[in-house]
């Protein structure tokens, strides 16, 4: 962990105050694995927490947690909402969110896989094995070569750029556009396009 700093946006100290006590983040070991999680509203009764959950999602508390730790470790990162953004990273990666969209960039290890239900995810200079669903946002490759590359949304679109290795990418209702492709290449599609340029190798 490099450093760790915490703001609590509110309209006084007093409500300061009662936001940062409420706010949990643990780390800890566990069977060899180091498990960070960060949660919100220790302390609070049954009544602050539905009053909480009852407000506007914009206006509802919220948590960044930024993790610095060696690259060439294994990595789970699981959350409810919010942006996932992965950087600089040379080990296997599993990212999950429900609505908050994936990014991930500079990425050099065995396979990384994003699962999320409602969220959109870009994967950009990634040189490894992916495997990307989401059920109802756009996926995003660019400048990517690995193995086994997996792509399926059911409500989204799919663009892939400058793209090496075995690809399968399937769509419900949205379209498929793809350039600069290398090696054997896959389309499933119920209802959507697909738009094909500059293949070098073999598509179905």
């Amino acid at each position: 962990e490099r450093g760790k700093q915490i703001r609590a946006a509110q309209q006084n100290e007093a409500a300061a105050k009662v936001a940062f006590s409420a706010m949990d983040f643990r780390y800890q070991e566990v069977d060899g694995n180091i498990e960070c999680s960060a949660q919100y509203g220790k302390g609070l009764d049954i009544h602050q927490r539905i009053e909480e959950r009852d407000r506007p999602v914009e206006l509802q508390a919220k948590m960044d947690v930024v993790v610095f730790a060696p690259s060439r470790l294994k990595l789970k990162v699981w959350a409810d909402g919010g942006i996932l953004t992965l950087k600089n990273w040379n080990n296997l990666a599993e990212l999950r969110t429900i609505s908050g969209d994936i990014s991930a960039e500079s990425f050099k290890g065995s396979k990384i896989t994003s699962l999320c239900q409602n969220c959109s995810a870009k994967f950009k200079a990634i040189k490894g094995s992916i495997r990307a669903i989401t059920d109802g946002g756009n996926l995003q490759l660019q400048d990517v070569e690995g193995p086994d590359i997996f792509l399926e949304t059911a409500g989204g679109n799919i663009s892939a750029q400058n793209v090496a290795g075995e690809q399968l990418y399937v769509t419900k209702t949205g379209n498929v556009v793809a350039k600069f492709l290398r090696g054997h290449v896959g389309f499933q599609t119920s209802q959507g396009s697909v738009d094909l340029s500059d293949l070098r190798g073999f598509a179905s």
